[in-house]
């Protein structure tokens, strides 16, 4: 009897430690399913436009935007290599118009070396501002610094960029909101989330560019979308 309680006492303990070590890395994933992705991008478009004016995105910034893309939740967890990762909504104004197109869920990745104990959640935007940023899109994978430049983005209604780069950022956390560098942050387009919302060959053009119909469950993003940049 004491050795089955023992065993039975292992037991727990074991699956104790189960739990606190791999139940949150699951959780803490940064993979959002679609509806709560597409709640958490809405929600973070929204918030951004009931900001005060020398709070939000400039509206010239916005108004050229050729992409933006909208990462809800990114998350960094680790101890000796600390990574970043996430998914999010991307939406391109179309060729033959001013409207914006069919979403396409992309992946956020990112690392960094260094002793960064625990885990940060923060919402990143992304604002596209000329064909190159919106090329790099179409790619493998896209990456900020090396494959297209990047800089914080400027913040407030008169707020304005000396030199326009390809892409500007943004992050917020824990209620701050600014402009951040992003270098070295890389986007890939998830093949098989696309896949599960529009055909199996679908890859990045076709669903950014390529007048596609927009999914009933991404219509509340695009129209939020529509609101925040025009």
């Amino acid at each position: 009897m004491l050795r089955q309680s023992m065993t039975l006492h292992a037991r727990i303990i074991a699956a104790t430690i189960a739990l606190v070590f791999v139940a949150p890395v699951k959780a803490q994933t940064g993979e959002l399913s679609v509806p709560d992705l597409v709640s958490g991008t809405n929600e973070v478009l929204e918030r951004q436009m009931l900001e005060s004016e020398n709070r939000r995105i400039p509206a010239d910034l916005r108004n050229q935007a050729k992409c933006v893309a909208v990462f809800p939740a990114v998350v960094k967890a680790g101890i000796i290599i600390a990574a970043k990762r996430g998914n999010g909504l991307i939406s391109c104004r179309q060729p033959d118009s001013r409207n914006w197109g069919a979403p396409a869920i992309f992946n956020l990745t990112a690392a960094s070396v260094g002793i960064q104990a625990g885990i940060q959640s923060a919402s990143y935007v992304f604002v596209f501002l000329n064909k190159k940023a919106v090329d790099g899109l179409l790619k493998e994978k896209l990456k900020f610094g090396s494959d297209v430049s990047i800089a914080a983005g400027p913040v407030g209604g008169g707020a304005n960029v000396d030199t326009q780069p390809a892409v500007v950022s943004y992050v917020r956390t824990e209620g701050l909101f600014a402009g951040v560098d992003l270098e070295g942050v890389a986007l890939t387009f998830d093949e098989k989330a696309n896949a599960d919302i529009y055909t199996w060959d679908a890859d990045s053009r076709q669903v950014l560019l390529g007048n596609q119909k927009i999914p009933g469950q991404f219509q509340s993003f695009v129209d939020t979308l529509s609101r925040f940049a025009p």
